[in-house]
């Protein structure tokens, strides 16, 4: 894997989705924020859109948790991601 010497990116997110990929798009990155168990993730859309959320790491079993709320009219969305290190052991 190869990624730009100019992007200022931690960690990268791609989709292992598809089968007999060329190449990979990156569909995200992760910073730290200034409190060393915080990350800010970034996921790009369509169109030159992204969207922003705040990750914690509970480093003793490498998790990453992010949730998201949106409030469109009288609805609320609530999003969660949740990453799992399954590689390498420690």
């Amino acid at each position: 894997m190869r990624d730009q010497d100019s992007a200022n990116r931690e960690f990268l997110e791609i989709s292992l989705d598809k089968e007999y990929l060329p190449s990979y798009s990156i569909v995200g990155e992760f910073n730290h924020a200034a409190d060393a168990n915080l990350l800010v993730y970034k996921h790009f859309e369509s169109r030159g859109r992204h969207t922003t959320y705040t990750f914690s790491y509970d480093k003793s079993r490498d998790i990453l948790e992010g949730i998201r709320t949106e409030n469109n009219g009288n609805f609320v969305y609530t999003y969660k991601l949740t990453y799992l290190k399954l590689s390498p052991k420690a």
